[in-house]
């Protein structure tokens, strides 16, 4: 089911409501309030738990998806894992943790996007992280899919999107981003030149890549 997003507040006391926690516990701790609560979790419809677990602050921000996702991908290509390459567990990670330097590298141009790359949004609103899922830069109609979390956007919680020809979803204008990156080219060699008029690498905007995903 979409699993809704919880916004990360500092020295929460419990565990439970730091919108860090992995699927496994995200699905232990629902069912272990409920059962608290006497709310019936096999009698309720998606939309009637999804809005149970909001009432009860259970959910995932976006760098905690992230992390999660990507100490995934490290354990499933035999890279150990977040911790074991130096990260802090996830409930101390945050968006600018994430592309730091020692961690990541930056990704000049658009065209070399690949899954697992972390696509990082700045905006007067809150820093905001994305994680591709799979793109496809060599046709003429190019398209990046993404996954994230926001409690901001018109769909809210996890779910996916797709910069198609560079364009930007209107789901993501409420990060001060343009809906679109450039005019759209005919070539898909183009798409390196593109990006969003609001873009600004000066303050840590850009595609970012794990270097242990290198």
């Amino acid at each position: 089911m979409p699993t809704p997003y919880r916004i990360n507040i500092p020295f929460q006391p419990d565990r439970r409501f730091y919108g860090k926690s992995d699927a496994r516990e995200l699905t232990k701790d629902t069912i272990q309030i409920a059962n608290e609560n006497g709310f019936d979790l096999k009698k309720s419809s998606t939309e009637e738990i999804r809005k149970f677990m909001e009432a009860n602050w259970l959910g995932i921000d976006c760098s905690g998806l992230v992390y999660h996702l990507l100490d995934a991908l490290l354990r499933k290509t035999g890279q150990a894992s977040m911790q074991k390459i130096g990260f802090p567990k996830a409930s101390a990670t945050n968006v600018a943790k994430l592309t730091a330097p020692e961690f990541t590298e930056k990704i000049k141009s658009w065209d070399q996007v690949k899954p697992g790359d972390l696509i990082r949004l700045n905006s007067k609103n809150a820093d905001h992280i994305l994680i591709v899922l799979n793109s496809e830069l060599k046709t003429r109609n190019s398209y990046i899919t993404y996954v994230h979390s926001s409690g901001i956007t018109k769909t809210t919680g996890v779910h996916t999107g797709e910069i198609i020809n560079g364009k930007f979803p209107e789901d993501l204008s409420v990060f001060s981003y343009n809906l679109s990156i450039a005019k759209i080219s005919s070539s898909a060699s183009d798409l390196k030149n593109r990006k969003p008029s609001a873009y600004n690498e000066k303050t840590g905007d850009g595609i970012y890549r794990l270097k242990a995903l290198k």
